[in-house]
């Protein structure tokens, strides 16, 4: 999991061990360089969703593409309200536009799966400037989380330490240059 982190990606633990579980062809608990890369396809591909999550997305997406491959962009704002996501309209908005890059509208399945990861991605940045405002530095930690965080339509990369003695705004500062 720690090399996925270093590497770039951002899964959690269990989205890890599910990919290992079904990528381990040999049993073994561990990954070749081969089984490795198809770690990282795989990823990639299902942008760090559970197969659960991923299912459930796939399902609702056919639902709102109505047997196309592609669903309406103003269908986001009732899917992002469905699934519980508080992120503002503008806030979607902007994710959308930035994953719409050729202005068509309409949103095929993985980019459906990259709108819902920075909707994701931006409540997480929301919740840690919560906790980095309000709990007391012996409670500022847990594990090393990493995130792409998606504010004011750029994006901005922050490791979220809730277990050590540096604050999430000491680490911001000192990785954001």
């Amino acid at each position: 999991h720690m090399l996925l982190l270093s590497a770039g990606y951002s899964p959690t633990e269990a989205v890890t061990r599910e990919a290992i579980e079904m990528l381990d062809k040999d049993g073994s608990g561990s990954l070749d360089f081969q089984e490795f890369e198809q770690l990282r396809e795989h990823l990639r591909k299902t942008r760090g969703f559970l197969k659960e999550e991923a299912d459930e997305l796939h399902m609702i997406f056919r639902r709102v593409a109505c047997g196309t491959d592609e669903m309406p962009l103003e269908e986001l704002h009732r899917i992002k309200s469905y699934l519980g996501y508080s992120i503002s309209a503008e806030e979607l908005d902007r994710i959308a536009a930035k994953i719409d890059k050729d202005k068509s509208g309409t949103l095929k399945y993985d980019e459906l799966l990259s709108v819902i990861r920075m909707i994701q991605d931006s409540e997480f940045c929301s919740l840690a400037r919560i906790v980095e405002r309000y709990a007391s530095p012996e409670r500022k930690a847990a594990n090393i989380m990493k995130h792409r965080c998606f504010k004011k339509g750029a994006d901005m990369e922050a490791t979220v330490s809730l277990n050590s003695n540096m604050s999430l705004g000491e680490y911001l500062q000192r990785t954001s240059n």
